[in-house]
């Protein structure tokens, strides 16, 4: 791979499987530098994360191959930004602080809950959930066949009180034609609630429980 300068660093690429042990670059002068931080992004493929064989190898690749790359007076720190896809794949592990303290893994999800959950009431619960469940859904299904945005019009006249006490991650990630971040997020989980849980709750569904999952 191309090893390139930059401000004094240097920057090498390397796919986790392209013989990443004993990485290093001599300098003019002879010294030797070895990496002191690798950064791997995404490390699973949906393939590889239905694997338990797969899933394996990677994580014994993180643990010798990449953990390794340091020296002895410098060990190499490792960052992994990475999409859990499925319950007990390589994200999913190296988020358990018992079973990986090392990484001090922290989960993000663009909503810190969804509408419904911590409701003043179990009435309020299911008058939110019947909103978006029901009566939002049918509208947006109507619109995305005519053409239509009625269920802006409709979410910004209950927009107060269905939103419930949920809070975005990123208030301007939505689309044009969306009123918030809450509503993007919204449209997404009625498209697709086990795809929406996985890549942008960081909390894929667990299958036996369905799909109102708790996100605390």
């Amino acid at each position: 791979s191309e090893v390139l300068p930059n401000f004094g660093s240097i920057l090498d690429f390397a796919s986790m499987e392209s013989g990443l042990r004993g990485k290093a670059v001599e300098l003019p002068d002879g010294r030797v530098l070895r990496p002191q931080l690798a950064v791997v992004d995404d490390p699973q493929t949906r393939e590889s994360a239905a694997s338990p064989a797969q899933v394996k190898k990677r994580m014994d690749i993180l643990a010798g191959d990449v953990s390794y790359l340091g020296s002895p007076e410098r060990p190499c720190g490792v960052l992994v930004p990475t999409t859990i896809v499925y319950e007990e794949d390589l994200s999913d592990q190296l988020m358990d602080h018992e079973k990986m303290p090392e990484y001090k893994g922290v989960r993000f999800g663009a909503l810190d809950k969804m509408p419904w959950e911590d409701a003043d009431t179990p009435e309020d619960e299911k008058r939110i959930t019947d909103f978006w469940e029901n009566e939002y859904r049918e509208v947006r299904r109507y619109d995305l066949l005519d053409g239509t945005n009625h269920a802006n019009d409709l979410y910004i006249k209950n927009r107060d009180w269905v939103d419930g006490k949920t809070k975005a991650l990123w208030e301007e990630r939505k689309n044009k034609t969306e009123v918030s971040a809450i509503q993007n997020c919204m449209n997404l989980y009625l498209k697709d609630q086990a795809a929406f849980f996985a890549e942008f709750m960081n909390q894929p569904t667990p299958l036996e429980t369905g799909l109102k999952v708790k996100l605390k």
